[in-house]
């Protein structure tokens, strides 16, 4: 009975978490993308640079919004495991909870430093 409490906490938890991202909206559909790069809105040939910038820019936002999801989950789920863990067992669950920071860290690092190298060569082409 205590297994079932703590998986429907998860489960509300996770849908929280979900509903909190779920409201970002991006600047373009799928299916917008998709007719510009066709050329069936009248786009012609020169506005592809910004169609790749924005494609970047939606890559580059549902990576961290992704990143940030599951690293907000995942850490929920280990502080409910350590918490619930027996001594022993405690150890093992902090090298997990260590190991998963430091890939969250560089995942979301990462984006981070991309999205401030592409606003870095926006700048330079705009001169």
């Amino acid at each position: 009975m205590k297994q079932k409490r703590q998986i429907v906490r998860i489960l509300i938890i996770a849908i929280c978490v979900l509903f909190c991202i779920s409201n970002m909206a991006l600047a373009l559909t799928g299916a917008e993308l998709t007719q510009k790069f066709k050329g069936e809105d009248g786009v012609d040939i020169s506005q592809g640079e910004g169609l790749v910038k924005d494609v970047v820019d939606i890559v580059l936002s549902v990576v961290r919004i992704v990143a940030i999801g599951i690293a907000v989950i995942m850490i929920t789920l280990l502080g409910i495991k350590y918490i619930a863990a027996a001594p022993s067992e405690k150890a093992n669950i902090k090298n997990q909870l260590i190991t998963f920071t430091v890939g969250a860290v560089v995942v979301i690092g990462t984006t981070s430093i991309l999205t401030m190298i592409k606003k870095a060569v926006d700048e330079i082409t705009k001169i």
